[in-house]
């Protein structure tokens, strides 16, 4: 049966490229930090993780939005926040 659902429903096991894109919970309130100036050891610090986990969340970031660095993520979530509100 899963065989039949997963022909039938092709993107079963995969989910579409927007899906891909959106951030996670965690990834959203890391970039918040990042908009109110912490560093990765303080957001580590803050959230109770390692600094490494919060360097690989921003990473993912990175790659999701299609930005190379701290400030342009935050601008592009901000953005992005700002137009779902309109």
């Amino acid at each position: 049966m899963e065989t039949i659902a997963a022909i039938s429903h092709p993107m079963h096991e995969q989910e579409s490229p927007l899906e891909e894109k959106r951030l996670s919970r965690r990834e959203e309130e890391i970039l918040r930090w990042v908009g109110e100036g912490k560093t990765n050891d303080e957001i580590a610090t803050i959230l109770g993780i390692s600094n490494r986990t919060v360097e690989k969340h921003l990473e993912n970031i990175f790659e999701k939005l299609g930005v190379h660095n701290r400030l342009s993520a935050f601008l592009t979530y901000a953005r992005q926040q700002s137009d779902k509100s309109s």
